[in-house]
């Protein structure tokens, strides 16, 4: 089940929910593979550190940018549009 913030209601899982979520996760796990990639770089001397801090800085940015379009506060402060689930485990 999946709470549904539009209708404030529970309702059954989706294929479509699955996907969102899938991508949500998967996008987060991407930038945190690139965020060890860098420090990587930097700690084995590959590169120079203020060019890997640049890199790091780049994706934590993203990955906050991205955080910022779940935050449902946000959400529920600016009107809510279209569909938004949010799990819930039972």
């Amino acid at each position: 089940m999946v709470y549904d913030i539009r209708t404030d209601e529970d309702r059954i899982v989706t294929q479509d929910d699955v996907d969102r979520m899938q991508r949500t996760q998967t996008a987060f796990g991407e930038l945190a593979k690139q965020i060890r990639f860098h420090i990587t770089e930097v700690r084995n001397g590959l590169i120079k550190p203020g060019v890997g801090i640049d890199a790091i800085a780049e994706a934590l940015h993203r990955a906050e940018q991205m955080a910022a379009c779940l935050d449902l506060s946000a959400m529920e402060k600016a009107g809510v549009q279209g569909r938004h689930v949010l799990v819930v485990e039972r």
